[in-house]
């Protein structure tokens, strides 16, 4: 089938992961799509960001304590079961697919936490916020807790 739908220099899988059935053989179907030099812009929940939200915003320690180590996740917003994936099952499932990775960031590394509302409609607050998000999304440890992982591969070359 992919061999099918062409051949492009950018491919975007963003929140799809989370509701393929098989997901490593997604990658690889993405990757028989992808110029060589091509590049995929992969984001995906991050697993640690649900417990943390848990905790934070729903204040249920014990739910976040529960939630430790499940890839499954009900998403009350959209109503069905999402699978959540690590940076690392991410990382080794697009090596194994051609890709080398480029860029690593964090989505929401900050504003996801925050459950105030009337606060994100102040636009000199949201201009600050925003500011603070582009530094803290290429960094480590904030973009480790951040709501979403952003990885930017690149497809290399076959010898």
């Amino acid at each position: 089938m992919a061999n099918n739908i062409g051949s492009y220099d950018w491919i975007f899988c963003h929140n799809i992961l989370e509701y393929v059935d098989e997901p490593k053989q997604f990658i690889r179907l993405i990757s028989d799509c992808q110029n060589e030099n091509g590049f995929l812009s992969l984001i995906a929940h991050n697993p640690t960001a649900k417990v943390m939200k848990k905790a934070i915003i729903n204040k249920d320690p014990g739910s976040a304590l529960a939630s430790i180590g499940n890839e499954k996740e009900y998403s009350g917003i959209i109503q069905t079961d999402i699978t959540t994936y690590t940076y690392n099952q991410l990382s080794s499932w697009l090596c194994e697919s051609g890709y080398d990775i480029v860029g690593h960031f964090g989505i929401h590394n900050i504003y996801g936490y925050i459950s105030d509302n009337d606060i994100k409609q102040n636009e000199e607050w949201h201009a600050e916020t925003i500011k603070l998000e582009f530094e803290l999304g290429h960094q480590s440890p904030y973009r480790d807790i951040a709501i979403f992982t952003h990885i930017i591969a690149k497809k290399i070359s076959c010898i």
